[in-house]
């Protein structure tokens, strides 16, 4: 039997060598070969000593061009390598695992990045196939690059460091834990924290998360409190990485930390008081998370349909602004603190893209003003109120659609339930912007606006007697705006129905003054009675016209 033959035949009995007599005994026969298959049997181990030696005497060729100054032969020598360790039959000796563990661990900081990037594909066969004594001295070097490693070397170490953890045996997972655990916190609580390097503490916050993949329950808790007590005092990036690894512990091991969840909560509760957004959303998500792992098995179909799929955290800012709002209404002594301390969040959360949580932001804020005047009644006078809530006024002049509905909103309230005479001074302000909506594109603003100018005709001229105030400039241009309204057919009903309301009103109010615009716009109103979709708020303003004074 040649060296070829011998080669395939023992590759065979790798892989089957359940069946490798029965079809060596079959082979045999029927080549008719002298000897018998016991011969063969009994060559066996010189094929395989042989194999092995071939095999290290290819991968010593591998290491020597690994080790060459030429970037391509290196490059092919570690993919060379890479197939060898993807191989099943592929073997490994102690010398050959202490050869190839350190010229791998060396390519990781090639300056060719494709070359170090293969040696980090390399890491992740050779970790199944050397024993434990290697992998624990592989993951410490890696741990040593990621620490105390050049910070252009330390992104190759992380991942590398990620692809060893996560090819870890579980069997092996305890003595991977015993060494890279303190070195992983230790660097996260001492010389991360010395230098401030956020990007260092990225690094070790990468290993530390598969670290926690792999986590025993009797060492978790001390990776919890490290995270709890060091990291939440840095940068928002780091406390928001940070925040997310902790939801992801807790998650899988809340029910083993009864004892040290009020340390826990002390900690996330700092982070509320946060001025970036994004860290306290992962805050209360964090906090979410901690609080259902603690609740009994009878009450989890309620914690199931408060974590949907969906952000659970509008719901706890819906809850937080009623909860205040019943603090407003039940403690006016407390109404000063509110202000200083609750009404700039509560100004703050006038952005909410959640309707839900904006209505009741409203509301609370609608509470907070009925219960200041009914604490300080008679007590303060208007130029004093305007100091108190200027700071407090957004300095922020961009809005949304949903913004701007709430402002007309509000706008027609104040206009309905004060008296003409308290606006007259703010006429010309009040009307050019509101005017300006009326021309909006979104039809929910343009039917706002609306709404609006009705109320603004009444407040310009509240009787035919007038009241000492020159309206005359303000009607034509109100009447322009719903004019070009009330002629456009290609818009929502709601605007339709608005524009002819608002211009039976302003018809009503103004008619005196629009004698060479009435010829054309009582045809419109006509035109509009024939439609079957405004027929009735046409019939409506017709009516109205029928009993004013002024037409």
């Amino acid at each position: 039997m040649n060296k070829k033959s011998d080669i395939r035949t023992y590759q065979n009995a790798q892989k089957n060598p359940d069946d490798f007599l029965e079809v060596q005994t079959i082979s045999w026969k029927s080549r008719r070969l002298p000897g018998s298959p016991d011969d063969f049997v009994r060559r066996l181990p010189i094929i395989i000593v042989g194999q092995a030696k071939m095999a290290n005497l290819q991968v010593s060729g591998i290491i020597e061009k690994m080790t060459g100054k030429d970037k391509d032969f290196r490059y092919m020598a570690t993919s060379d390598l890479l197939n060898e360790l993807n191989k099943e039959s592929f073997k490994l000796d102690t010398d050959l695992e202490m050869r190839l563990s350190s010229i791998i661990l060396k390519q990781l900081d090639d300056v060719a990045g494709d070359v170090s990037g293969l040696a980090v594909k390399c890491l992740a066969p050779l970790v199944k196939k050397v024993g434990e004594e290697r992998i624990v001295e592989i993951t410490n070097k890696l741990c040593e690059k990621l620490l105390h490693g050049k910070d252009q070397h330390r992104d190759t170490a992380s991942i590398a460091l990620r692809t060893v953890v996560a090819q870890v045996a579980p069997s092996l997972a305890p003595s991977i834990l015993v060494t890279l655990t303190p070195q992983m916190i230790g660097g996260i609580s001492g010389e991360i924290t010395h230098y401030n390097s956020n990007k260092n503490s990225g690094y070790t916050l990468d290993g530390l998360m598969l670290i926690i993949e792999l986590i025993l329950p009797d060492s978790f808790v001390g990776a919890v409190t490290a995270l709890s007590e060091q990291l939440l005092g840095m940068s928002s990036g780091i406390k928001c990485e940070c925040l997310e690894i902790m939801c992801d512990v807790v998650q899988k091991y809340g029910s083993l930390m009864a004892d040290d969840h009020d340390k826990l909560l002390n900690a996330l509760l700092l982070q509320l008081g946060c001025n970036q957004a994004t860290v306290r959303k992962k805050t209360v998500t964090c906090i979410d998370t901690d609080d259902e792992t603690l609740e009994d098995e009878e009450d989890d179909e309620s914690a199931n349909e408060y974590t949907d799929d969906e952000d659970a955290s509008w719901k706890v800012r819906r809850a937080a602004a009623k909860c205040l709002a019943g603090l407003i209404v039940s403690r006016s002594e407390m109404i000063s603190k509110v202000y200083q301390e609750a009404c700039p969040k509560l100004i703050d959360r006038f952005k909410e893209r959640e309707e839900n949580v904006k209505m009741d932001v409203f509301n609370t804020f609608i509470d907070l003003l009925r219960q200041t005047g009914n604490v300080t009644k008679g007590q303060t006078d208007t130029d004093e109120s305007r100091q108190i809530l200027h700071p407090f006024t957004p300095s922020d002049k961009s809005s949304t659609s949903n913004l701007k509905i709430e402002a007309l909103v509000f706008t027609k309230l104040v206009l309905a339930s004060h008296a003409p005479p308290v606006f007259h001074p703010y006429i010309k302000a009040l009307s050019s912007p509101v005017l300006a909506a009326v021309g909006e594109r979104y039809y929910k603003v343009t039917a706002e606006a609306l709404r609006v100018c009705g109320e603004l005709v009444r407040v310009v001229r509240p009787s035919t007697q007038g009241m000492g105030f020159d309206f005359k400039p303000f009607v034509h241009p109100i009447y322009n705006a719903i004019m070009s309204r009330l002629t456009n057919q290609d818009q929502d009903q709601e605007v339709k129905e608005c524009a002819i309301t608002c211009m039976g009103l302003v018809i009503s109010t103004f008619g005196d003054q629009l004698g060479a615009e009435l010829p054309s716009c009582l045809p419109v109103l006509v035109d509009r009675m024939g439609n079957e979709i405004t027929r009735l708020t046409a019939v409506k303003v017709a009516l109205m016209l029928r009993l004013t004074l002024l037409f």
